[in-house]
């Protein structure tokens, strides 16, 4: 187990780029140069079943980076809304803010604007931190950003976001994006958040939500 991954396999290389044999499925000797270990890993599976009573439990960043993927769909994962579903932070989860990939990004939405994410995130008063979001076009796929991209009849409550950025073209919110029927309590931001966009003709940026419909906001600030 790796901060919040399982290994399913690796592979060890030499300094000549050759593989060095393990023996006891992951035992080697170590020669004299240094060595290449390249691993597989996948994210912890979630605790829990996800009725109210029995929430899936969410304590690494991978497990709240493997519900947007399950959400949207990413990594050969069928899209599911989680309609109902339950899901609570164990603790608080901090994102590195340095590890970014080409696009200035570490964190993928939960929902986008095709595949919103119906459940009810608990967040049990954790702060989650760290948080980089850059999306540089101005299409849909650069829209609906912020801890959600998109909620549907969902809930999300008692979440603290700290240090985190969101940039794109509309639809940007801290906590949502985009929310229809859903409710919005108890979240709020301590230090260092910010939503913005970079094009002229952006629309619906706002420090709770970008842009809400049938929907409420309960004691955010």
């Amino acid at each position: 187990e790796i901060d919040g991954f399982n290994m399913t396999a690796y592979t060890v290389k030499d300094a000549n780029d050759n593989d060095i044999a393990l023996t006891n499925g992951n035992t080697f000797e170590t020669p004299a140069s240094d060595v290449t270990i390249t691993a597989d890993l996948t994210a912890i599976p979630w605790d829990g079943d996800g009725r109210r009573i029995n929430p899936f439990v969410i304590e690494y960043p991978s497990q709240l980076d493997l519900l947007a993927k399950k959400t949207i769909g990413l990594d050969g994962f069928e899209p599911n809304y989680f309609a109902g579903t339950y899901f609570i932070l164990k603790n608080d989860i901090r994102y590195d803010p340095e590890d970014l990939d080409a696009e200035g990004k570490n964190y993928t939405p939960i929902g986008n604007n095709t595949r919103p994410f119906a459940g009810i995130f608990e967040g049990n008063g954790h702060t989650i931190s760290g948080i980089r979001v850059a999306r540089r076009g101005n299409t849909n796929d650069d829209s609906y950003l912020g801890l959600f991209g998109n909620v549907i009849s969902g809930e999300i409550r008692n979440v603290i976001l700290n240090d985190a950025r969101f940039f794109g073209y509309s639809n940007i919110g801290s906590f949502v994006g985009h929310a229809t029927s859903s409710r919005i309590m108890n979240c709020y931001t301590t230090d260092s958040v910010f939503v913005w966009a970079g094009y002229n003709g952006s629309q619906c940026l706002g420090g709770i939500a970008g842009y809400i419909f049938d929907s409420k906001i309960e004691g955010c600030i």
